[in-house]
This record gives structure tokens, sequence and C-alpha cells, in this order.
């Protein structure tokens, strides 16, 4: 995306991607420039009025938003052997996540990443919150072309760094702190 906003617990904040020489890289890339914050809001239960004088700064491109973790429900199951085939593996995933996970699993967006060749990191998302979200973009005329979580997305900015990766990382916004611990790159806990 040409353009993407943070939704944090408290604000949320506007980024537009720059053309940019990527040092660490040595490649070109775009450099993220913040624009505009919005400062006591969040998108979790922000009201179409507020929204729209976020969509006011937004050009009419390819959107991205990345929210921070406290939405997300994360678990990271190890097993004897994954299947191959997706759709086993899939459905693996999803027997496993009924016996840990008290809630009703149709009221999530699921989704699950292959850490290795015998764990898999899930991820939940409350759908009617995802809904929520798409609607407020949608009704604003903006494209979001991508919606993903802070957590993730540093996990894999680590996994793309040709530099050791850390043992662990904290995450804080606000009143979330979220620890991630990690070997050789790959979250275990």
């Amino acid at each position: 995306p040409a353009q993407f906003l943070y939704a944090g617990e408290k604000k949320i904040e506007l980024f537009k991607l720059e053309g940019s020489q990527n040092r660490e890289a040595g490649k070109k890339g775009k450099a993220p420039r913040k624009v505009k914050t919005l400062e006591n809001a969040s998108l979790t239960d922000i009201d179409p009025d507020k929204f729209l004088e976020i969509s006011r700064e937004l050009l009419a491109v390819d959107t991205g938003l990345v929210l921070n973790s406290s939405q997300f429900i994360f678990n990271i199951f190890e097993f004897e052997k994954l299947p191959l085939q997706p759709n086993l593996r899939r459905e693996l995933v999803e027997w496993r996540l009924k016996k840990v996970f008290p809630e009703n699993i149709a009221d999530y967006w699921h989704e699950y990443y292959k850490l290795g060749r015998k764990r898999v990191l899930s991820i939940l998302f409350r759908k009617h919150v995802k809904d929520r979200i798409e609607d407020l973009f949608k009704t604003n005329n903006i494209s979001l072309t991508f919606m993903g979580n802070s957590t993730v997305q540093i996990i894999n900015r680590m996994a793309r760094s040709k530099k050791n990766a850390p043992d662990f990382f904290i995450e804080v916004d606000g009143p979330l702190v979220i620890a991630v611990f990690l070997d050789n790159g790959s979250p275990y806990y």
C-alpha cells in the first residue's frame, strides 16, 4: 500500500510511503513518513464522524492498516507432524484450537502460519470488529488492501532481516505490553 494507518490503544497514526534508499538491504524502498496523529481514538470503537476526519487525510490509493495486538488472540501449537496438504493442515490446527479455546471459533476470523515443520502460530480476531473496520473504509471509499497486526509485522520484519534476530522483543503501546520470545527468529512464546 502507498499509505497505511497504525491503530493503537489510544491513537491512530497515518503514514505515507515515500521513495528512499533502504540502507539495510542496499535496495530502493519506501520509507514511512508520519502525516497525522489522532489522539484518544481507536478504530475498534471509533464513530463514523471521527473516522471521516481521518479519511479526509487519505489519498485515493491502496491503504494498509496495522492494528495493535490487543484485539488478537495468539496461540502457538506444536504437533508431531504437520500434513503437507493445506486442507488437512487447517483441519488439524482448528481441531487443536477447539480443544483449548473456550469460545465459538465461528465468531472469529482465524488464520495460521507455519513456524517450522511441527509448529504453527494461530491468530484469532473477532469477525464483528474486522467487519466493522472494513465497513468504515468501504463507506468512506478507501481501498483497504491490507489488514494486519503489529506483533506479526515485527516478527515478519525480523525474519526479513539478515542480521541475528534477538531472543525476545517487548511491544509497548499505552497499557498494552506484549513480550514475544524467539528461537532463531521464530516465536515460541
